[in-house]
């Protein structure tokens, strides 16, 4: 049958071909890194849109937004909480969502106006983090509070 050659590597071929590995391996990492926290901030807004639309849902329901309804938000990076106007029988008329991003932004303050998910906005710097802060129905200034 056929029998296999040994190929004799030298040390330094050895050490060459490791160096190359190796250095390969660690051009790599930041662009992992990177993706990661692209997917990681691309979730929280997600989350964030996902809990507005089901705040709407709520609200044409019911005609007030939920107060102590915590199946709304479905993730632990995101803060549902309302303004002082909550009235006696516990219904808010308006609600801020906010979320820490992983990348630091520039202070931001607008309405988003994709189709069917209008929405008010601020981003803004705490703690020397960035915040994402969405809000909604008698709160369309998503002023600090």
């Amino acid at each position: 049958m056929f029998q296999r050659q040994k190929i004799n590597y030298s040390k330094l071929e050895i050490i060459l071909i490791e160096v190359i590995v190796i250095l390969g391996i660690l051009f790599m990492l930041p662009a992992i890194y990177e993706k990661r926290v692209n997917n990681l901030e691309q979730d929280r807004i997600n989350n964030i849109a996902k809990t507005k639309s089901k705040l709407e849902q709520y609200f044409n329901k019911n005609n007030y937004y939920p107060v102590n309804d915590i199946d709304i938000v479905e993730s632990k990076s995101l803060v549902l909480y309302h303004p002082s106007d909550i009235s006696k029988s516990n219904q808010a008329g308006g609600f801020y969502l906010e979320t820490f991003l992983v990348k630091k932004s520039d202070d931001a303050v607008g309405k988003n106006e994709d189709p069917g998910m209008g929405f008010n906005y601020k981003i803004y710097q705490k703690e020397g983090k960035t915040v994402y802060r969405v809000c909604g129905g008698t709160e369309m200034s998503c002023e600090n509070k």
